[in-house]
């Protein structure tokens, strides 16, 4: 699938070490948090054909 987003505006910052938002900024009615992004492998699945015979190699099924 792909997903097309048209983004008007964005504002983000960077940090290793959670949010600090200045004392002025907290009345604010605008939400601050982290967001964590995580990257999972997903069940294997073999291509049809004559490979989908073959056993999963185990640096594959290591993944899973």
């Amino acid at each position: 699938s792909v997903l097309e987003l048209t983004i008007e505006d964005i504002s983000a910052k960077i940090r290793a070490h959670g949010v600090k938002d200045h004392a002025d900024d907290l009345s604010l009615p605008y939400w601050a948090g982290i967001v964590p992004a995580r990257v999972a492998y997903g069940e294997p699945r073999p291509s049809d054909g004559a490979a989908a015979a073959m056993p999963l190699p185990s640096y594959v099924a290591a993944l899973a």
